[in-house]
């Protein structure tokens, strides 16, 4: 992580010294790491909402697919292998439970995303560090 930290503050370093011709440093500092942090916030939220709404609607979509009368081709396909009508709604009733079993389990992924959210936080004020006293640290 200290790795990364570096990176980061060799990345926003440039920006910060913009920043600082016309606000105080501190300040400088403060707007560059809000405006990063909230950039990936919203990368996660959007990527997280969008993968659950997904999941949701492939659920739907296998229900509606594999339910006799509404998916023909599919279901004449499946007698014609040899597959019962049982059969069909059996797996259909098993993959819907699986999908909706996947969209409920989003406390795990909940903490995931609280555990990334805690290092990228220490990871942004090791930077912050890294910028302000870095020259201090090389020497």
């Amino acid at each position: 992580m200290l790795t990364l930290a570096a990176l980061l503050a060799y990345a926003l370093a440039p920006v910060v010294k913009i920043l600082r011709r016309v606000m105080p440093r501190v300040l400088a500092l403060l707007v560059v790491y809000l405006l990063m942090l909230g950039g990936l916030s919203i990368l996660v939220y959007l990527i997280v909402r969008t993968a659950v709404v997904q999941i949701g609607s492939l659920s739907h979509f296998v229900r509606t697919l594999l339910t006799p009368g509404t998916g023909r081709q599919l279901s004449q396909m499946f007698q014609s292998l040899g597959i019962s009508e049982s059969q069909i709604l059996a797996a259909r009733d098993q993959v819907v439970a699986r999908l909706e079993g996947l969209v409920g389990s989003v406390i795990p992924l909940l903490t995931g995303l609280v555990n990334l959210i805690l290092d990228v936080v220490l990871v942004a004020v090791m930077s912050v560090y890294l910028i302000v006293d870095g020259s201090r640290v090389a020497t």
